[in-house]
């Protein structure tokens, strides 16, 4: 009865490529993840960081000095409003009493429609630390209020996440090729 074992022989030889094959697919599926898991929390921290030192320094140019006679609380809450309009950075301000100062919405910027949120989980392993900035704003020798400007990479993490989305399918339909 010769001919069955090498027939026996070829299939777990087989079966032992087939098992080879996935696990290795499995260990390069794994490393491309975490590497794309690591320059995309990198990429976030990075643009939301960028932005809030661009508002902090336009906040910084744009609020008027503390000798002129203006109405600054006004001033800053335009500035506010306009700031918070925009991508990755939030801004709130408050009065001298701390009390938060509401804010219109800023009109030369449309709201742009919230894109769809990622996983809470996925958002965790993406999310940076927050950071914010906070500037005085005085009139000599009287402090009239406090405006904090905040990250927000709420955005930018759904972005990544709709990234994603299409890279990962297209990673495992390569695989299976």
């Amino acid at each position: 009865v010769p001919g069955p074992a090498p027939q026996r022989r070829r299939s777990s030889v087989r079966r032992m490529a087939l098992g080879g094959a996935c696990l290795g697919w499995l260990v390069v599926f794994a490393i491309v993840v975490s590497v794309l898991v690591a320059t995309t929390r990198q990429a976030v921290h990075d643009e939301t960081q960028s932005a809030l030192r661009l508002a902090s320094a336009t906040a910084t140019l744009r609020l008027p000095t503390a000798f002129e006679r203006r109405d600054l609380m006004a001033e800053a809450t335009r500035l506010a409003a306009q700031i918070d309009a925009l991508r990755h950075v939030s801004a709130e301000l408050r009065d001298a009493k701390g009390q938060v100062v509401a804010l219109a919405p800023a009109a030369e910027f449309p709201p742009v429609p919230a894109p769809a949120q990622p996983p809470d989980w996925f958002a965790a392993l993406i999310r940076p630390e927050p950071a914010h900035e906070l500037i005085t704003i005085t009139q000599y020798p009287n402090l009239l209020g406090m405006l904090e400007i905040r990250t927000d990479p709420r955005d930018e993490i759904a972005d990544a996440w709709r990234d994603l989305r299409l890279i990962l399918p297209l990673l495992a339909a390569a695989a299976l090729v």
